[in-house]
């Protein structure tokens, strides 16, 4: 009886945990976190950020993470030129306003890796790039093409990001 008590309690807090949203560990040193949005944010809706439109001048990036139930409580952390931006979540992306030039983009995994992947971006047009999260719980992103990534975002929640650039 003892032991039945024992498991079903072991088994009532496993169950319990599992439905705790894990976040990743902050950016490492050296990374700043932005307190507070620039004066010339270009924040939109979820209506518009869907629409794909460029900005002029600027150019746009968009990084979703697909879905996956395996995974669904790991939360990616999102880097942008050395400024933590946002924990990316399951079925969710950010858009992002950023001057034409070079970018490094950083995702953060639970294993406290971060993986970059470094683009040179034209003002005037749109970027895409997905970040799920692995088996081995280490961070991935990569470019996507337009087609493909607009049909997976149209699916997905807009995570607020006041931070452009």
């Amino acid at each position: 009886m003892r032991i039945g008590a024992t498991l079903l309690l072991s088994v009532a807090m496993l169950l319990a945990l599992g439905c705790i949203p894990i976040n990743l560990p902050p950016p490492p040193l050296g990374i700043d976190r932005l307190d507070a949005p620039p004066q010339n944010s270009s924040q939109v809706d979820e209506a518009t950020a869907k629409l794909f439109a460029p900005v002029k001048g600027k150019a746009v990036v968009y990084v979703y993470r697909p879905m996956k139930f395996t995974t669904r409580r790991m939360n990616n952390s999102i880097v942008i030129n050395d400024k933590f931006i946002a924990f990316l979540e399951n079925g969710s992306f950010l858009r992002m306003v950023i001057p034409g030039g070079k970018c490094a983009i950083r995702v953060g995994g639970a294993n406290y890796t971060f993986k970059e992947h470094e683009i040179d971006v034209e003002a005037g047009q749109v970027y895409f790039f997905a970040s799920p999260v692995n088996r081995d719980l280490a961070p991935v992103v990569f470019p996507v093409k337009p087609n493909e990534a607009k049909s997976e975002i149209l699916k997905f929640k807009l995570i607020d990001n006041p931070y452009n650039f």
